[in-house]
């Protein structure tokens, strides 16, 4: 099984159930990760857009963040 930065499985029986777990998690700290995601695809984002998808231009725009060791974008 692979694991991304920044994702955070859930299992349960049905979406909904896993979806409830995640929310009942960490649910009231993903207003204060939306600049932490942000900063991670190279683009600013704030706690207003947490329901809202990211424009076409903004996903053309998104890089992967060369200081994050996880985005595998520094030379070695």
């Amino acid at each position: 099984m692979k694991f991304f930065g920044g994702v955070l499985p859930a299992t349960a029986p049905t979406k909904r159930k896993a979806l409830d777990q995640r929310i009942a998690l960490g649910g009231q700290t993903f207003p204060d990760q939306v600049g932490y995601l942000g900063s991670m695809l190279g683009k600013p984002l704030g706690a207003e857009q947490l329901d809202k998808p990211l424009t076409p231009s903004q996903l053309a725009a998104a890089r992967a963040s060369t200081s994050d060791p996880r985005a595998g974008t520094r030379s070695r």
